[in-house]
């Protein structure tokens, strides 16, 4: 229901028949923040949230853990169950975000790095943020060729969706800033709308 409804939004603002709020939610993101629209939208849509305190802390950075929890969370509608998702890595077990790194290993989102880590902690980098955003929403995208970089195909990908935008690889990523791309991916890109690629939810191992 969630889905049908975010997509719903999505489809009036490209329509114009909505506007995106410009009245910020959080104590910190003012009305002159570069990404208000952005973390607003987001916000509205319940894709991400706050601190109890009634804080974003948008120059806070966030980690590939956290920025997974914001992508799944929408579409699986809750928690996945840690019960069916943990342990998938050396360096993820049964913790808070376990059930999120382990659903997103199980569809094929995320794969790790060489050593058996995930490395849960490590803030998220431009090119891994693109990659996560475009690998949960189904869009399939090839394998580098031998004598490019991993992340060629998504930032190529990106353009042709048309929000590339200022985009350094390695660049670690803050929550503002990542509000923005997935804002961007949405909203300029279509990802989600109806009719174009969405989140693919793999079924429960416990279902029939």
């Amino acid at each position: 229901i969630f889905i049908m409804k975010n997509r719903l939004f999505i489809s009036l603002i490209a329509a114009g028949v909505l506007s995106v709020g410009v009245v910020s939610a959080f104590d910190d993101v003012t009305d002159d923040y570069e990404y208000l629209d952005a973390v607003e939208y987001l916000y509205e849509n319940e894709i991400i949230e706050g601190y109890d305190d009634g804080t974003f802390k948008p120059s806070n950075d966030i980690n590939r853990a956290e920025f997974l929890k914001v992508l799944i969370l929408p579409s699986y509608g809750a928690e996945p169950p840690v019960s069916v998702y943990s342990n998938c890595f050396d360096d993820v077990g049964t913790q808070w975000y376990a059930s999120y790194v382990c659903y997103a290993y199980s569809n094929g989102w995320v794969s790790g790095y060489g050593d058996g880590d995930f490395r849960p902690e490590q803030t998220v980098s431009n090119a891994e943020a693109l990659k996560m955003i475009f690998e949960v929403y189904g869009v399939d995208i090839a394998e580098a060729e031998k004598d490019e970089d991993w992340y060629v195909p998504y930032e190529n990908m990106a353009e042709v969706y048309g929000f590339l935008g200022d985009f350094t690889a390695n660049v670690a990523m803050d929550r503002g800033k990542v509000s923005n791309l997935l804002y961007e991916a949405l909203t300029i890109g279509g990802l989600g709308v109806e009719g174009e690629d969405g989140p693919i939810a793999a079924e429960d191992e416990d279902e029939d």
